[in-house]
């Protein structure tokens, strides 16, 4: 909830006669509440256009007033576009914003925080009707918080490359204009591009598009370079972990698989991160996707040399050359060297390694591989 709700809370709905503190009025039951709240709502809209400030202070309230009343929906839409029309207008306009001592006024990030919240709340009420629509109205609120132009999305999802696409990502994080006093602020922000990123994703679900999944990979790795601008590597990690499952999810292994080039990059100090890189490998490996499972090794073994992955490149490199006596008399053989000789590695990713190997091979030997030295 943004300061706007706690300041202004005892002057929501000063409009209207339901807010009088008359102790001799009976309770109101729900339907004269609904009835007050429906009047107020009609009130406040003729007011928006004399007094933007004080009729979108109403009409926020209005709206959460109306989220327990679910045959209202078309009700809380006239709420949420008045309040959006109103908190656009004192955006662009400082003067609309209500005078000292006036009944509502809106600071510059009061009204900032409201109006993402606001414009968030519209995308998700137009999200069951029009998904690609909502999508949009997720970048478009996203951008107009951030001081960000919507097209940069566009730009960054047009990146062919993946480090491209996180370095141009770390560019445009740097030159945000918008400044984030408080931490509150930075995790609104977050929370922000996660959901906008996710939507861009969700809402290709049933159709799967390659430039709506990299305008949502876009928005992802907009996230992870905010997150590390603002100090924040954990988060920035999670992220990474979010956007190659929400990718895998739609099937798009090869995508998923790039994002862990990005932790091979900046994030191999955290506790699972072998595990994903050797996930995305034996993915590569399985879907017969040679290219990437080698550029993720070589990427891999530049900082990282370790017996699995460099076993794991013979095995790519075999697999290009067509090595087949090579994948059926002596694979495995020299894995199970490497694992006797490598118990104080990390157990899960050989486990991972082995599975992949046993599933892999086998149609090039009889061969079956004694069960995994017990870590």
């Amino acid at each position: 909830m943004s300061d706007i709700s706690t300041i202004f809370e005892h002057r929501k709905y000063k409009l209207t006669h339901y807010q009088q503190s008359d102790s001799s009025r009976s309770t109101p039951t729900p339907d004269t509440e609904l009835d007050i709240v429906l009047t107020s709502l009609a009130k406040a809209r003729k007011l928006a256009p004399r007094d933007p400030a004080v009729a979108a202070t109403v009409l926020w309230k209005i709206a959460k007033d109306l989220t327990v009343h679910s045959q209202q929906l078309t009700n809380m839409r006239a709420a949420i576009e008045t309040t959006q029309e109103c908190l656009h207008r004192m955006v662009d306009r400082p003067e609309l914003r209500g005078a000292k001592g006036s009944a509502a006024v809106w600071s510059a990030r009061s009204l900032l925080k409201t109006t993402l919240e606001c414009d968030l709340v519209a995308a998700r009420l137009l999200w069951p009707s029009d998904k690609q629509a909502a999508a949009a109205q997720y970048v478009r609120a996203l951008c107009r918080y951030m001081g960000i132009e919507p097209r940069v999305i566009s730009e960054l999802a047009a990146t062919h490359e993946i480090r491209e696409m996180s370095a141009r990502a770390a560019g445009i994080a740097k030159e945000i204009p918008r400044k984030f006093a408080k931490s509150e602020d930075v995790l609104q922000a977050l929370d922000a591009l996660e959901e906008t990123a996710s939507a861009q994703l969700a809402s290709v679900a049933s159709e799967p598009s390659i430039l709506g999944a990299k305008r949502g990979l876009a928005v992802f790795l907009l996230q992870h370079a905010f997150a590390t601008d603002k100090q924040s590597p954990d988060t920035a990690y999670q992220t990474v972990l979010t956007a190659t499952t929400s990718l895998r999810a739609l099937n798009l292994q090869y995508l998923a698989n790039d994002c862990v080039t990005l932790i091979i990059d900046h994030h191999m100090s955290q506790p699972d991160a072998r595990i994903q890189v050797a996930r995305a490998v034996t993915s590569s490996l399985t879907e017969s996707d040679f290219i990437r499972a080698r550029e993720l090794l070589q990427t891999y073994n530049y900082q990282f040399e370790e017996p699995w992955s460099r076993f794991m490149a013979n095995v790519v490199d075999k697999a290009i050359n067509a090595d087949i006596r090579w994948m059926s008399e002596r694979a495995m053989n020299e894995w199970q060297s490497i694992v006797r000789d490598s118990l104080q590695n990390n157990c899960q990713v050989y486990e991972l390694v082995q599975a992949t190997l046993t599933a892999y091979l086998e149609p090039y030997t009889w061969y079956v591989p004694k069960k995994l030295l017990d870590c």
